[in-house]
């Protein structure tokens, strides 16, 4: 007895079904399917599994039999499909049919296949058969007029058969489809066809061939060129400015006439004949810049040559990572920025630094230098280039970081103003670029606000209006804060004879805070600096684990909702935790329930019963979650009496030139702030999901 009904699922983008056989499975008739991009094995197992005819083991010689059969068929069957150039409907004696004719087939033997299937009489097919041939020639002149409509890439004039004729290659057509296209119109047999057909291919190829070396490109846009023989033909392999090794490959072989199979291992072999080429060109010229990089777990080099272009370096570069289409397009981009960055290094005029301090960044300590007259964050940025950093989500964390301790440095050599103490720093995004706001000690919040806008150059009256107030609400927030906050892990460092106190506030980084402790205690210069970091900012994350550690076990995890599941005469209880993934409760209550269920029916709980137990499953855990969901309410807000810690402020642009900053804080419901923020700014309530998409990206950021 089954212990689920049968039930349709909503389809999910269904592939390309390519060959559909019926097989008779005991005494019904079940479609053998291939799918687009499954191979012929894989098609075969999956039917067997479906129709259960796997009883002892897909490793069992009975089963690898019946996979080898079923493939061998979809093989077969593949293998006799040919693809169609004409289709023309016809009705003969009201039944619709079409008369076809495929690739390779001349019109005549098209008729004469349409005419054998035909239900007609012998006469009825003979008067037929000039009009269909009329007909179907026709179709196909109007073909090729599409065609000929193409540029002309080769033309030879041939005799064939005693009549006069053109061979012709267009632009974007192969050598075969261009031979099959002119024997067709041909009176000729079969055989005849299947024997002029190389010798006019190798004609036509060497027609390519003495064309393309007629035609060199500019010497000036090869980058690289080798001669070759291929197929007994001599050409050249070239290389142009801003194509790829692959794309160079490529436009090569469509001058040639040969298998698939062929074709593909020539392609391998010129790819890593053209690649040790360019290598071979390079190691002669000096390297001017060299960038490691790390992309999908591979570490790789991006490296410009003296005299080469940026873009021809980035088309080497992603050539070697061989990443897809759709990830190139969204990389080319961000190694263009990159090695702009580091080319504009490298045109600074070379003077000394007016300061320069050590960065531990993964274990190691990094040097970033600040030169006279030099913007904070353009160095942070060309900083974080050096490193290979270049995820924008990173960089927003990172930047602010680094152009605070440039700034504060810059800050601690003014010799107009007293020395300042910094209190606190809020990284915030202004114009779609990362900044932070520093506070310091002795200053006022409107000195500190008017000091950021300044440095940021906002002076203009209207926008200094728009934004001083919110600057101001923000600091003054932020020291209400600093007036209960408590550090959340603090250790005692003993340096010399004396101890200090090293104190780790929750949101900090460990590392600057390790930083700004030994710099406050004179240790920046020591020989051991980068190893003072490390096992400070260990020490921190360690006490931090352990606080997370007593506070789970402290509290016990109470579900989010219980729901009772039958299995066959029994009823299970499902408990559901928040954050859980629902298919993955699914897969561990079906694998165990109906186990300990299979053992107590006697029998084995075939596949399709446990795929349909997770589905079930599955789909009540997401049809409870969505209508809890749906039935939240948005509790109101109670003012708190306890300081929260600010997590990032968004810039919002109101539109004609005025901004809005939007601050979120720890413990803040995420439609309130939205709604509120409309609110007190007077904008329309449409905006509301748009504000909450920005801060729930925001929050998701590491």
């Amino acid at each position: 007895m089954k212990l689920f009904h049968l039930f349709a699922l909503p389809a999910l983008g269904a592939a390309e079904v390519l060959v559909s056989l019926p097989i008779n499975v005991d005494g019904s008739l079940k479609n053998l399917e291939l799918m687009r991009g499954q191979s012929f094995e894989r098609a075969a197992l999956s039917f067997m599994e479906m129709n259960g005819l796997i009883s002892d083991g897909v490793e069992s010689q009975r089963s690898q039999e019946i996979i080898s059969q079923l493939a061998g068929m979809l093989r077969e069957n593949t293998a006799q499909q040919r693809e169609i150039i004409v289709s023309v409907p016809l009705t003969i004696d009201g039944v619709e049919q079409a008369l076809t004719l495929y690739r390779d087939e001349s019109t005549p033997d098209a008729v004469g296949r349409f005419l054998r299937d035909a239900a007609m009489t012998e006469d009825a097919k003979l008067q037929a058969h000039p009009q269909l041939l009329e007909l179907l020639n026709y179709k196909l002149t109007e073909l090729n007029a599409d065609t000929q409509q193409q540029e002309v890439i080769v033309s030879m004039p041939l005799t064939l058969a005693g009549v006069e004729s053109t061979l012709t290659l267009y632009r974007g057509e192969t050598v075969d489809d261009a031979v099959t296209r002119f024997l067709r119109d041909f009176p000729l047999s079969d055989a005849d066809k299947a024997q002029a057909r190389p010798q006019l291919a190798q004609l036509l190829t060497n027609k390519v061939a003495e064309s393309s070396n007629q035609q060199e490109p500019p010497p000036q846009e090869v980058l690289a060129s080798i001669p070759l023989a291929l197929g007994g033909v001599e050409s050249t392999l070239t290389l142009s400015r801003g194509e790829s090794v692959v794309d160079a490959v490529e436009r090569f072989l469509g001058g040639f006439s040969m298998s698939d199979a062929d074709r593909n291992q020539v392609r391998g072999e010129l790819q890593q004949l053209l690649s040790n080429k360019v290598a071979e060109l390079n190691s002669a010229r000096e390297a001017i810049l060299t960038i490691p990089l790390t992309i999908a777990g591979v570490d790789l080099r991006l490296t410009l040559f003296e005299g080469e272009q940026p873009s021809d370096a980035i088309t080497r570069f992603l050539d070697e990572a061989r990443l897809s289409p759709d990830a190139i397009a969204q990389v080319r981009p961000q190694l263009d920025q990159l090695i702009s960055t580091r080319l504009a290094e490298l045109r600074q005029t070379r003077q000394e630094p007016v300061f320069e301090f050590d960065l531990n960044i993964d274990g190691r300590a990094t040097t970033v230098r600040h030169f006279e007259g030099a913007d904070p964050l353009v160095e942070a940025r060309a900083f974080a280039a050096s490193l290979g950093i270049t995820n924008e989500d990173v960089l927003t964390r990172f930047l602010p970081q680094v152009a605070s301790e440039i700034q504060k440095r810059i800050d601690s050599l003014s010799t107009q103003a007293e020395a300042k103490k910094e209190l606190f720093s809020i990284p915030l995004t202004v114009n779609n670029q990362a900044v932070v706001l520093v506070h310091y000690q002795g200053m006022t919040p409107t000195e500190s606000a008017v000091n950021f806008l300044q440095q940021n150059g906002m002076t203009d009256a209207n926008v200094v209006d728009s934004y001083l107030p919110q600057i101001v609400e923000l600091i003054n927030s932020r020291l209400g804060q600093e007036e209960t906050r408590k550090p959340l892990v603090s250790f005692p460092i003993t340096i010399g004879d004396r101890e200090q106190t090293c104190n780790y506030f929750e949101g900090d980084s460990p590392e600057v805070t390790a930083q700004l402790f030994l710099e406050a205690n004179g240790l920046t210069n020591n020989p051991n600096y980068a190893a003072f970091v490390q096992e400070i900012s260990l020490r921190i994350r360690k006490g931090v684990e352990e606080i997370k550690a007593a506070a789970a076990a402290a509290k016990p995890r109470e579900p989010l909702f219980t729901l009772p599941m039958k299995l066959g005469d029994e009823t299970f209880n499902i408990a559901y935790h928040k954050d859980e993934d629902p298919a993955a409760i699914a897969t561990e209550f079906c694998t165990s329930k109906m186990t300990a269920l299979s053992a107590a029916m006697g029998r084995t709980v075939a596949a399709e019963e446990m795929q349909q137990c997770k589905v079930v499953v599955f789909q009540t855990l997401t049809r409870a979650l969505d209508e809890m969901e749906a039935k939240a309410v948005v509790p109101p807000q109670v003012a708190s009496t306890e300081a929260k810690e600010l997590l990032f402020t968004l810039d919002i642009d109101l539109g004609e030139g005025k901004n809005a900053a939007l601050p979120y804080y720890a413990g803040d419901d995420e439609v309130e702030v939205a709604t509120q923020f409309c609110v007190r700014n007077n904008v329309d309530e449409e905006a509301v999901p748009v504000l909450i998409e920005a801060i729930r990206n925001q929050l998701a950021q590491p």
